[in-house]
């Protein structure tokens, strides 16, 4: 399979907050993006594919450590099946294992500062498994993750 050219966007669904990172046009880059909430957060994820023109999203799913799937997972699922309805098939849609990315995203965060800022570390959370996906792609040239069946 060839590699979609164009932007990604990793998504790290929260409870409360959900943090949106996106890659430049090449694929190289990983950059905190937004946060997004509130009851309408799908419609504002498939509004930023739209505008900024992504081709490849990757949702990150919250498994145990030992690799099974808990209802965290299950929550994230039924997101991704609301957002696939939102995007038809306008953009590939990957799951991604997110396991350690929210306290690898903490580890990242300067010393100094005095109490971490939750949307930093859910958007830091996203780039982390953007990061990850972007250098998979590299290795492997394919896709990360895997495709979702919602």
């Amino acid at each position: 399979m060839m590699l979609p050219l164009g932007r990604r966007l990793a998504i790290d669904i929260g409870d409360v907050r959900t943090g949106v990172a996106i890659s430049d046009v090449t694929g190289m880059l990983a950059s905190p993006y937004a946060t997004v909430s509130g009851e309408d957060y799908i419609s504002k994820l498939a509004a930023i594919v739209k505008s900024e023109e992504v081709v490849v999203v990757y949702v990150g799913l919250p498994l145990h450590l030992s690799g099974t799937e808990g209802a965290a997972a299950a929550k994230v699922r039924v997101e991704v099946g609301k957002l696939r309805q939102e995007l038809g098939d306008l953009v590939w849609l990957r799951l991604l294992d997110e396991r350690l990315t929210t306290k690898s995203a903490n580890s990242k965060l300067t010393p100094n500062q005095a109490k971490p800022n939750r949307s930093n570390i859910d958007q830091l959370a996203a780039v982390e498994i953007l990061d990850f996906a972007l250098n998979s792609e590299r290795l492997n040239n394919e896709l990360a993750g895997y495709e979702s069946n919602s």
